[in-house]
């Protein structure tokens, strides 16, 4: 009997070792696991955030080389006064990073009239640019850069693509000026 008490105490004891082995494995698992699992959460944590300042570098670009594009000054197709014996186009007119700036110039110098606000600026193709503008009373317009030439800036009466060709305004669409501001 006695033998067989120690051998159930043996088979205890082995059990209790092997069982205590397999809970510090499975602490080092769990543990390494975890470990695992921070590095990967930081590694997209940080990817994210690569990402989000790639993504944030191409918008400034974008919006770097839209800005170029638009810049200077531009005049609408039509003319609109007589100015120290001139015909002047009805306005003038330059972009800032949101605003349309319409008025005229006296002296060489812009003046402003009034100005819309941009709602957006993007890229239709390469050197292709379109804005959105608004009017002070709601209207909705776009100005798109011609793909025949990159100096003209085609105006449509709305934001609505389908509805370019109703709402085409040769007249409204500008042209870059050589007059520099």
């Amino acid at each position: 009997m006695k033998k067989s008490i120690v051998a159930i105490l043996l088979a205890c004891t082995l059990l209790m070792v092997g069982c205590g082995s397999q809970q510090a494995d499975t602490k080092e698992v769990a543990t390494e696991e975890t470990a695992v699992n921070e590095a990967l959460t930081s590694e997209e944590s940080t990817v994210g955030e690569d990402a989000t300042a790639d993504e944030s570098a191409t918008e400034s670009e974008d919006t770097s080389s839209e800005s170029a594009t638009l810049s200077g000054t531009w005049e609408t197709v039509s003319n609109g006064y007589e100015y120290n014996g001139e015909t002047q186009p009805e306005y003038y007119v330059q972009f800032t990073e949101d605003k349309v700036n319409y008025g005229h110039m006296k002296d060489g110098e812009f003046e402003l009239e009034y100005s819309d606000d941009i709602s957006d600026v993007s890229t239709v193709s390469d050197g292709l640019y379109r804005v959105q503008a608004v009017t002070a009373d709601g209207a909705q317009y776009t100005y798109q850069t011609s793909e025949s030439d990159g100096d003209t800036l085609e105006y449509y009466g709305t934001w609505n693509e389908e509805e370019y060709g109703d709402t085409y305004s040769g007249s409204s669409s500008l042209v870059r000026t050589s007059i520099t501001q």
